[in-house]
């Protein structure tokens, strides 16, 4: 084979290696556009705020003023606007007895509702009885703590799920909270505060309602939120606070 051979079958082989380098790059750009656009064509969380609002007078705590004598369970702390003779929107705590006294408030059953006509008037009683057998026992008295709730509904507008633990709530653009930690179960009447879940909520499907609320920290009318984000899967709705 002469010179000229050689370097024909050197140029040609060359020009082969090219042609590998160039198929196998084109490959790679087709599978890197095919991902693009089989990830474009996924469709994207869509929330919406439905309502929201500061509720300014939800009573958030109990402390113990008084802690009685000579008491026995039932344990349940209620509200009252006529002082104890009947029942306040749906308010309810429960307390533990230590040799028959109030020893503390152990847990918030529900929030009640936010439409007390007169706060100075709304007073927390108790349903425990007299265990003395000389009808002396001695009634605790409580005082009720109440704070802000910023209180909003949300809707799963779009046809992804979306998963709670993996979403977050932004007040006012900071102090990011965990979504799954501001869920309650509207399962009450209207306006009316339910307790925040104690356990994960799984998922959100397309079409659930579902509700936010967060206790603020200061009762300041300088302090309230003005605004809240949420950010599902990096996709951002907002609203203002009224």
């Amino acid at each position: 084979m002469g010179s000229v051979g050689v370097s024909a079958l050197m140029v040609g082989t060359a020009l082969l290696v090219v042609f590998a380098l160039a198929t196998t790059s084109i490959d790679h750009q087709l599978a890197s556009s095919l991902d693009q656009i089989e990830e474009s064509s996924e469709s994207l969380p869509n929330v919406r705020i439905n309502t929201i609002e500061n509720i300014e007078i939800a009573i958030v705590g109990v402390q113990i003023n008084t802690a009685g004598s000579d008491l026995g369970c039932p344990c349940e702390i209620y509200a009252s606007l006529d002082n104890g003779v009947t029942v306040a929107h749906l308010f309810g705590a429960t307390f533990s007895l230590n040799a028959g006294q109030v020893d503390s408030v152990t847990e918030i059953l529900n929030h009640g509702s936010y439409l007390y006509s007169d706060l100075a008037s709304l007073t927390l009683h108790t349903n425990a009885t007299d265990t003395s057998g000389t009808a002396s026992a001695v009634f605790p008295t409580f005082n009720l703590v109440t704070k802000t709730v910023v209180y909003a509904t949300v809707e799963n507008i779009g046809v992804t799920s979306i998963t709670p633990e993996e979403s977050w709530v932004l007040f006012d653009g900071s102090n990011p909270v965990q979504m799954s930690s501001l869920i309650t179960f509207d399962d009450g009447p209207e306006n009316h505060l339910s307790v925040n879940a104690s356990t994960d909520f799984s998922m959100f499907y397309p079409g659930d309602v579902f509700v936010l609320q967060h206790i603020m920290d200061s009762d300041l009318v300088a302090d309230k939120y003005e605004q809240v984000s949420m950010f599902v899967d990096g996709i951002q709705t907002a609203m203002a606070v009224p």
